[in-house]
């Protein structure tokens, strides 16, 4: 058996290392003894690392220091690591030179450098010697074995798993107190849909519709009255002449309308639907656009323990977008032009010969009065502090408590664009927020559009063909 190896250690070995006493040194069980020799340069370094404060460096550091000033005030001069097999010491180098004549590879202003040569003289003042460099840097192998000295790796299962610095596990002390917290709290989720389906992203045509001109809606006015002129004959009957019918006690007989009825049709109602069909499409690209809106929909649930308390969503648009209110799918036919009026024909009344009183029907002042008293649900949501009517950048509604695993809610947000753009980019953003909640949740879609034009006068072309006609009976 090989009587000593002697091991010239890098500062890692003190450092990165596990402890010194419980590191597997049978890997050279074939050497009697296994000495390890600390140099110079690696005494500096710990003597100056031991002053770095209370994290991984400084403390081993400071406990490596206090084996090297055992050592250095003791009587046997090192300090005995592993009894056998192999039997294991640590030496302090004093005085530990370099190798002179070293200049062009060496650099011993640097500490790695000086090591190796300090290796370098001993190996060459003891060339029957078995001596190694012993460290984890690449750098400093590579160097030693530049001059033609054996390297040993430290063994990657020596060093292990980084230790948590003060603020780590400070961080992490917070981040435990913060999941106990949240066990407490609402556990809100968030998705999107668009078109009933979900999505992370929206990519969308964008429809523009220009106001009509003046031209445009006199020509267009000119065209309905063409198609809906205003009666001039009234009072048409399906029989020439007045008849009398007896049929199960009823008796039919023809009224034609009056002259004020007549008047009232041609000098008021007629006009006046002209005016409203010019109103209309005055309003119309509005109307067409609004129906043509992108829309996506937030969709909310609580799944935690608690009921969320004083609840805030708030709907935001980012980049050069706005965001409206969800439109009312009830309206679909909104875009269609007003019915004209019916034009006053006569009417056949029906008598019997022994009339029943028709009670009159129930006053509508009822039916508003019925829900002015109602108590504000806790658990719905309200816009706040009210439905913005136009496009915004964000709006926000309110929930007094949202209970936890109740049914999904769905927050409507469509897409608005104004000025002459031709690219949408931006995002819509839900975010949850609650009294009871630590940090608000969030949802965010990214959005990009390409924005077209389509013509308004033909939409209002083709809906004018649309208009139903009025019939006389």
């Amino acid at each position: 058996m090989t009587q000593i190896l002697y091991l010239y250690a890098d500062t890692n070995l003190f450092i990165q290392c596990r402890d010194l006493r419980h590191l597997d040194w049978s890997i050279w069980n074939d050497f009697k003894e296994v000495h390890i020799k600390v140099s110079r340069p690696v005494q500096r370094e710990i003597d100056n690392q031991k002053n770095r404060g209370n994290d991984r460096v400084g403390s081993r550091a400071r406990k490596t220091y206090t084996i090297f000033r055992e050592i250095a005030i003791g009587e046997q001069g090192f300090k005995l690591l592993q009894e056998s097999r192999p039997r294991v010491k640590l030496f302090l180098e004093a005085p530990s030179i370099p190798s002179s004549g070293l200049s062009e590879i060496l650099d011993y202003s640097k500490p790695d450098d000086e090591i190796v040569g300090c290796m370098h003289r001993f190996a060459m003042e003891n060339p029957e010697y078995d001596t190694r460099l012993l460290t984890y840097d690449a750098g400093l192998m590579m160097t030693a074995r530049q001059l033609d000295l054996t390297v040993e790796a430290i063994r990657v299962d020596w060093i292990p798993q980084p230790e948590k610095s003060r603020i780590e596990k400070e961080n992490s002390r917070l981040r435990a107190e913060l999941d106990q917290l949240k066990k407490a709290e609402p556990a809100f989720s968030i998705t999107c849909i668009s078109d009933d389906a979900e999505i992370q992203r929206l990519e969308f045509e964008y429809r523009v519709y220009k106001p009509l001109s003046s031209t445009d809606i006199s020509e267009i006015i000119d065209l309905i009255e063409t198609r809906y002129p205003t009666v001039t004959e009234f009072n048409l009957r399906r029989q020439s002449t007045s008849y009398r019918t007896i049929h199960l006690a009823l008796e039919h007989m023809f009224s034609p309308a009056s002259d004020i009825e007549i008047a009232k049709y041609r000098d008021e109602e007629y006009p006046n639907w002209i005016e409203e069909c010019e109103d209309h499409l005055s309003k119309l690209h509005e109307i067409l656009q609004e129906k043509a809106m992108p829309q996506i929909w937030f969709v909310a649930t609580n799944n935690g323990s608690r009921p969320g308390k004083d609840v805030l969503v708030v709907l935001s648009a980012m980049g050069n977008l706005q965001i409206c209110t969800p439109r009312d799918e009830s309206s679909v036919d909104s875009e269609q032009f007003p019915r004209p009026p019916k034009p006053p024909m006569g009417k056949w009344n029906s008598f019997t010969g022994a009339r029943s009183v028709i009670p009159s029907s129930l006053s509508s002042e009822y039916f508003q009065l019925a829900n002015l008293n109602q108590d504000r649900d806790r658990n719905a949501f309200y816009y706040k502090p009210r439905r913005p009517s136009e496009p915004v950048e964000s709006f926000e509604l309110e929930c007094e408590q949202w209970r936890h695993s109740a049914e999904e809610r769905f927050f409507g947000v469509g897409i608005f664009v104004e000025g002459d753009v031709s690219e949408i980019k931006g995002a819509v953003r839900c975010e949850i927020h609650a009294e009871n909640l630590s940090l608000p949740v969030r949802k965010v879609i990214p959005v990009r559009g390409i924005v077209r034009e389509f013509s308004t006068r033909e939409q209002a072309e083709f809906l004018v063909r649309q208009i139903p006609r009025s019939r006389a009976f």
